[in-house]
């Protein structure tokens, strides 16, 4: 069995701080059954230029199609689907090239089960810029 260890940081009055082992490896928090990995935050892409948006599937009984949104308002809404409306579980990676109507400061990617229960994990703020 593989033990998994989460080490912990508390901060006591700002003077010192204490890293200790937490769970003793025992009760490592499972990984979503959908996780993007890329893009990430912060980065900066280019109108028509390609971007690789991934991700893992860690649960075929849970995650059938995938389907990949984005959003341009920092994640109020997602009005945008990326490619075809669903991807099959051997599909991990599409390329997506922004367009014009799709520049903003404020760009997440969302990855979600195509169907209930939707399960979604997303990247953090992006730019696309012109």
């Amino acid at each position: 069995m593989n033990k998994f260890s989460l080490l912990c940081t508390t901060s006591m009055f700002g003077l010192m701080t204490l890293t200790m082992n937490c769970n003793n490896g025992t009760n490592p928090t499972p990984p979503k059954p959908l996780q993007l990995l890329q893009p990430v935050a912060g980065k900066t892409f280019t109108v028509g230029h390609p971007v690789t948006v991934q991700w893992k599937i860690n649960d075929l009984t849970k995650i059938s199609t995938v389907e990949v949104d984005l959003s341009i308002d920092s994640g109020k809404t997602f009005p945008m689907t990326i490619g075809d409306q669903s991807f099959p579980p051997e599909t991990t990676s599409i390329t997506w090239t922004p367009t014009q109507g799709q520049a903003s400061t404020g760009c997440l990617v969302k990855v979600k089960s195509y169907v209930p229960p939707y399960l979604p994990d997303q990247s953090g703020i992006f730019t696309v810029s012109n």
